[in-house]
């Protein structure tokens, strides 16, 4: 029981200003050293699963996730699933599509997931007495390594700060994330879906920007349009004669700043 809505992309539909199918040429290889993972590399990027989840609160056992998003590709194509969850009393339907959708998955991709989409969904499954197999993934979390590479550009390292500095989306009359526990209330009490549907979008939204966010950083760590970002990714991965080159080619850039601080 519950609910699974599927919502289809081409290959050549952009969010933001990146096209999605970018995603399917990520440089794993290289990311695993970002995202401190050697398993991701040699993984095909069609095998990753991108993963989002909406819960009824921020922490604590009696949190549920409602929700969760997650989109993988056929071919050029993205194909996005998102179980939602009647009421309490049908969790079982839930994470048990859920697990079903994550048996192929070779990999994982979120954005904090590490610290909150994984650890919430592993207490359902614990309570449920089920065996996620959530942690034995490699897992690519896009907030360190964009942090990392990054550093000192934004005012916050939100996604929905990210995805406009980064990818050009700018979200229009999107749901704020205070409102989605009341919406999901409002809905399991009396299931008219117009209190749901922009949590929706707005789960679709997040899973989209991990797509088109995890194309953008396999991109950055060879962008010559960005020699300070490409200098951190290839010190951050060991590389250091190629990384004392990007330093350099930073350094000589007219926009570049006076110094560069290395922690």
């Amino acid at each position: 029981p519950g609910y699974v809505i599927e919502s289809v992309y081409d290959g050549g539909y952009c969010h933001g200003a990146v096209p999605l199918h970018r995603a399917l040429a990520l440089p794993l290889e290289r990311l695993a050293r970002q995202a401190r993972d050697e398993r991701l590399a040699g993984i095909e990027p069609a095998a990753l699963r991108f993963v989002d989840t909406e819960t009824t609160g921020l922490g604590g056992a009696g949190t549920m996730v409602f929700l969760c998003g997650v989109a993988r590709f056929e071919g050029a194509r993205l194909v996005l699933r998102q179980f939602l969850l009647p009421g309490p009393e049908y969790e079982g339907g839930l994470l048990g599509g859920l697990g079903e959708e994550l048996e192929a998955a070779a990999g994982l991709v979120s954005y904090n997931g590490k610290a909150f989409d994984v650890p919430a969904l592993e207490t359902r499954y614990v309570l449920s007495r089920q065996r996620p197999r959530l942690r034995e993934l490699p897992h690519l979390d896009l907030l360190h390594p964009n942090r990392r590479l990054f550093r000192g550009e934004f005012s916050s390292h939100r996604l929905a700060v990210v995805e406009r500095e980064l990818l050009g989306f700018e979200r229009e009359d999107d749901c704020p994330s205070a409102e989605v526990p009341e919406r999901y209330r409002r809905f399991a009490r009396d299931g008219d879906p117009t209190h749901i549907l922009p949590v929706l979008r707005h789960n679709a939204w997040d899973v989209l920007s991990l797509v088109a966010l995890a194309a953008h950083l396999g991109a950055t760590c060879d962008d010559p349009a960005r020699p300070l970002q490409a200098a951190r990714a290839a010190e951050y991965a060991g590389e250091w004669a190629e990384a004392a080159a990007r330093y350099e080619a930073a350094a000589a850039a007219t926009d570049a700043p006076r110094a560069v601080r290395l922690e």
